[in-house]
């Protein structure tokens, strides 16, 4: 068993975008064009042209933790397990035994625990607010998922950060400058857009854990699409 290292949802502190178009005027080759880059590209690193997502429910765990990253935490995994309601999967929260780990702390300490193989450098992490990596294997599952966030980031800024970063590595591993509303989207300061999905990302992620499998490639997945896309309705 060969296991790959992607690294999904890296969060700029600074970053200039251009280009904006609110979900309201997104046209069905737009919507298209959002599910195919946020599924089968990545922001850098190695390209891995087809679908990443869990098998099986899966287990959260902060480290470093003080209560209100607890807490953070656990309104998170509510929100998205809402989102999940009617596919067979969901994220639980867990003191010990997780797949996929949180870690607010200094990137020097973080890499220390982690090893030199987490996807971010040193000189990259000092140009981020947060990052999320993912190992998988050949056949596109996910096996484990880990999450850095820069302590020194203005707080207020936690919960977006930790959300993006958290439905990132559940498999929509790539950004979309394009898109207004979608929690893939950063403002000027690099903090994530959004507090809660869209619209559009429930419908994604729906969308990746009732109609599409581990390394469906953009064939299987632009089929999948064509047959169910515009038939799912979220709240």
């Amino acid at each position: 068993m060969n296991i790959r290292i992607s690294a999904v949802g890296i969060v700029f502190i600074f970053i200039t975008v251009s280009w904006l178009v609110d979900w309201a005027l997104l046209k069905p080759l737009r919507q298209w064009e959002y599910v195919r880059t946020t599924l089968l590209e990545v922001e850098f690193g190695e390209r891995w042209p087809k679908v990443n997502r869990w098998k099986s429910p899966v287990s959260v765990q902060v480290f470093h933790k003080v209560r209100t990253h607890e807490t953070l935490l656990k309104v998170a995994i509510q929100q998205l397990n809402n989102v999940f309601a009617g596919t067979n999967f969901y994220l639980k929260h867990s003191s010990n035994n997780a797949l996929i780990f949180v870690h607010f702390e200094p990137f020097k300490d973080f890499i220390k625990e982690y090893g030199e193989d987490f996807c971010l450098t040193k000189e990259q992490a000092k140009l981020h607010a947060g990052a999320g990596c993912i190992l998988f294997e050949d056949d596109g599952s996910i096996v484990s998922g880990s999450i850095w966030i820069n302590p020194e980031f203005p707080q207020k800024y936690f919960y977006s950060i930790l959300l993006e970063e958290l439905t990132q590595v559940l498999g929509p591993v790539n950004d979309n400058a394009f898109v207004r509303n979608s929690l893939f989207f950063e403002t000027s300061n690099g903090a994530p857009n959004r507090k809660t999905l869209s619209t559009l990302d429930k419908k994604l992620l729906v969308f990746l854990y009732k109609h599409l499998n581990p390394g469906d490639d953009e064939a299987a997945v632009r089929r999948a699409y064509d047959k169910y896309w515009d038939g799912i309705v979220v709240e």
